[in-house]
């Protein structure tokens, strides 16, 4: 890394360009941008903006150093800021508190511009030290600390905590950094209301005004939380406002985004601790008060499009989704589109983690932090991104024919890649997404999410049965209506070979026939130890499950939900006994067997309301982390298995649920790809599927949350998770003893090969997937609860369902 001077970076602000302001309601200078839906071959003058795409954490591949943590801080003008820090470990014979550890840490504020070159650099230690030292912070490194930007000012905010390496007293202190001219402005204690203490703060712009919306939090949950809005203009400070005091809510813990309304009206979106539901006010700066906002807002889109809404000078009030950029009109309530991702070859999941930065028609700057994994081992897998749009002249696919790709639900970052590098490498086909088919993923309610995967599996029946629908449509394997020759192409002669996990393919198939493609898989099932079991044993029979729940769980059911859900997933279980050679009939011992041993041995979970929301908090935290001899779990990958089982040193057996075979843990696909018998490009379809089950695309799956097909690409990836993670436990060993670990609830192991090759025989026995249509499964909800409510008999309630499934089937035809 280069060196600059702090005082250089004032050249870097004094060359920001001022946009001009655009009216406050959406009516800008952007026009509407929409994909053709009758487009089937882009044309040279079809819109395209060129991508230029930065990794910034790939600048810091130092090997002095163990560990690099990137995060964006904010925009610098036209540029964008991360903090950098990089860490080793520290010799066990050096004394942390009194020792120079320069040569163990490093931490700068590093500015990039948006092509991606590294402007000037900021040492962070350098800079706050002094500061800091009046304060009693001798190593930032032992303090949770927080930086921001807000116009030309970095503010960093520090939490002294007592630990045993500290005797400061908790004071949260806020240090302003001037980046014009590279001098600490200010520094003291933030003076907080008695009984709270501040957290930390998100800082919004809106041309010369900036608000700090500052977190603050009591001493306990009964003491609740605030949030104080304090505001400047031009520098002067026009006051502050609390949110508890106007709204007396005390459970707002932050702001989530906000929008311009007017000129003095700003819309802040903020969370609520005890709810999925956010709360919405309206802070008037002429004022400084606070109101409710009380217009719906459902409109933009779910609650996490409205997390991503914010305000960009000179293009006013935007949102973003896995489509493309919004312009939000909070007067006429709609939301157009004025940019399509379909318009660039940009990772769609990418682009719904980074944050807008800077909008115009010709140039759309994105930035920030994507992670990509949930679950990595040794750290999460976090990529810091730079992502510049620029406006071309011309379409460089110009010629190609274009598919269309429905992904009714959840789009794994491995295969928003996949469709990157379709469209970059040498096909005849141009890839898009078809939007026309989600299904909304804030449903919770079980009836509700079947209804919704009905809806948009019908409407998807329907088109592709017209010719209008997609040319591909992946993650539907649970969509059965699909899974005919009148609709989807048999990929049987696509199924590769080579290392495979191959009886997921036979899983996969209808009557011999592979309709949908798994490009991933996993296992479902009741987790225990083995010691619980007898050897070799998969499942259990109804009598078996009883005398293991009476036994092992000694009275604690593992599936632990009620007599509906249970049903529906033992029927969809066991779906290939229900649903044969096209037909579908419940009306067999098998179901009369199962619908009597739920009705007479399974009760309902007791579900306790509290009124008071921390009560309720406390209860539905306490029953998450209790333990359980047993229980019911889906793993989908093999870093979820090693954190769930292997960090404790379990030795788990997976079985499957009660059946009337005794049949063992179900298949599990979350990735999966079809194409439509209708679609003109099939051969263009095949080559799309090429580049999902390439080893480049199934290595992207391993490290994503997900166990690929593919047996060498998750061996490699398995290693690499087993080598990171036991670095980190040979560093922890050399610091700790076992005893120690062991005190504190930690685990010595150190993972191997065996570890490996359990979890690939925990796929490799499984032989069976659940395969229900979800509108034959609200059939069987709605009418199955007579019987268990004595309203009717359970011959009666067959009757019932077998009629209505037989017209269901015959109408769908």
């Amino acid at each position: 890394m280069g060196a600059f001077s702090k005082r250089s970076l004032s050249c870097v602000l004094s060359a920001a360009v001022v946009l001009s302001s655009v009216t406050l309601s959406g009516c800008g200078p952007f026009k509407k941008q929409s994909v053709d839906e009758e487009l089937s071959k882009i044309k040279g003058n079809t819109p395209w903006y060129d991508l230029q795409k930065t990794i910034v954490s790939d600048n810091y591949a130092d090997p002095a150093f163990e560990e690099l943590d990137t995060e964006l801080i904010g925009a610098v003008g036209d540029n964008v800021a991360f903090r950098v820090q990089q860490t080793c470990g520290v010799p066990s014979d050096i004394d942390p508190l009194t020792a120079d550890l320069s040569d163990y840490r490093s931490d700068h504020l590093d500015i990039y511009s948006r092509s991606g070159e590294l402007v000037d650099s900021i040492d962070i230690s350098e800079t706050f030290d002094d500061a800091l030292e009046v304060y009693g912070v001798n190593d930032l490194y032992y303090f949770y600390n927080t930086m921001s930007i807000a116009g030309d000012k970095l503010i960093m905010q520090v939490e002294p905590m007592p630990s045993e390496l500290t005797n400061y007293t908790y004071a949260p202190v806020e240090i302003t950094y001037d980046m014009a001219t590279g001098e600490v402005e200010d520094h003291g204690v933030i003076e907080c209301d008695p009984g709270f203490s501040a957290n930390s703060s998100d800082f919004f712009s809106f041309g010369d005004t900036v608000i700090e919306a500052r977190s603050l939090l009591g001493a306990t949950l009964y003491e609740g939380s605030d949030i104080e809005f304090c505001v400047t203009k031009n520098g002067t400070d026009l006051g502050s406002v609390s949110l508890l005091q106007s709204s007396g809510v005390s459970s707002y813990t932050r702001v989530g985004s906000a929008v311009r309304l007017s000129d003095d009206e700003i819309l802040f979106i903020v969370d609520d601790f005890f709810s999925d539901e956010p709360g919405s006010y309206v802070l008037n700066l002429d004022s400084m008060s606070i109101t409710d906002y009380t217009e719906d807002l459902s409109w933009i889109g779910e609650p996490k499009e409205l997390d991503n809404m914010t305000y960009i000078e000179g293009a006013g009030n935007l949102v973003c989704d896995r489509y493309g950029i919004k312009l939000i009109d909070l007067d006429s309530k709609t939301a157009d589109y004025v940019f399509r991702f379909d318009y660039c070859n940009i990772n769609r999941f990418d682009a719904s983690e980074l944050e807008l930065i800077d909008y115009s028609e010709d140039h759309i700057l994105f930035a920030g932090d994507v992670r990509i994994s949930e679950q990595e081992i040794g750290g999460y897998h976090v990529r810091s991104e730079i992502f510049d749009l620029t406006k071309a002249d011309t379409n460089p696919h110009a010629g190609k024919d274009v598919i269309r790709v429905a992904v009714p639900g959840e789009f794994n970052y491995a295969s928003a890649e996949a469709c990157c590098v379709y469209n970059e490498g040498d096909n005849s086909c141009y890839a898009i997404l078809d939007e026309r088919y989600i299904i909304d993923g804030s449903v919770t309610d079980p009836d509700e999410y079947l209804a919704a995967m009905s809806d948009v599996e019908n409407r998807l029946r329907i088109d592709m049965m017209a010719g209008d629908g997609p040319d591909i449509i992946m993650n539907a394997m649970s969509f059965i209506q699909l899974d005919s020759p009148d609709l989807l192409v048999d990929l049987s002669s696509a199924v590769p070979t080579g290392n495979y996990f191959t009886n997921v393919f036979d899983a996969c198939k209808i009557d011999g026939v592979l309709y949908q493609m798994p490009l991933t898989c996993g296992v479902a099932g009741i987790s225990t130890e083995r010691s619980n079991v007898t050897s070799g044993n998969v499942g259990m029979t109804y009598d078996e499950y009883l005398t293991f729940v009476n036994g092992v769980c000694n009275g604690d059911d593992p599936i632990d939900k009620s007599r509906l859900d249970v049903i529906c997933m033992c029927v969809d279980d066991m779906s290939d006994i229900f649903s044969q050679g096209g037909e579908i009939s419940f009306d067999n011992d098998e179901f009369r067997e199962l619908a009597e041993f739920i009705n007479d041995n399974i009760n309902d979970p007791v579900v306790i309301e509290y009124s008071d929301p921390i009560a309720q908090w406390e209860a539905d935290t306490t029953a998450e982390f209790e333990s359980h001899p047993a229980y019911y779990t889906e793993i989908t990958s093999y870093e979820q298995y090693l954190r769930d089982y292997r960090y404790s040193n379990q030795d788990p057996v997976i079985l499957g649920l009660p059946s009337c075979d005794s049949r063992g843990p179900a298949l599990v696909v979350n990735d999966s790809v079809a194409i439509s018998a209708k679609s003109e490009n099939i051969d263009g379809c095949r080559q799309f599927i090429n580049v999902l089950l390439s080893d480049d695309i199934q290595m992207l799956y391993a490290v994503s949350d997900r166990t690929p097909v593919n047996i060498d690409a998750f061996e490699s990836a398995a290693q690499e998770s087993q080598e990171a993670f036991n670095r980190s436990m040979s560093v922890m060993l050399d610091e700790y003893s076992s005893a120690e670990l062991a005190v504190n609830g930690m685990s010595t192991v150190m993972l191997d090969e065996q570890d490996i090759a359990d979890y690939e025989a925990l796929i490799m026995s499984c032989d069976h997937m659940p395969h229900t249509d979800s509108a034959v499964m609200l059939i069987v909800r709605e009418e199955i609860q007579a019987y268990f409510a004595g309203q009717k008999t359970l011959e009666e309630v067959l009757e019932i369902i077998n009629n209505r499934v037989a017209t269901f089937v015959n109408e769908r035809g």
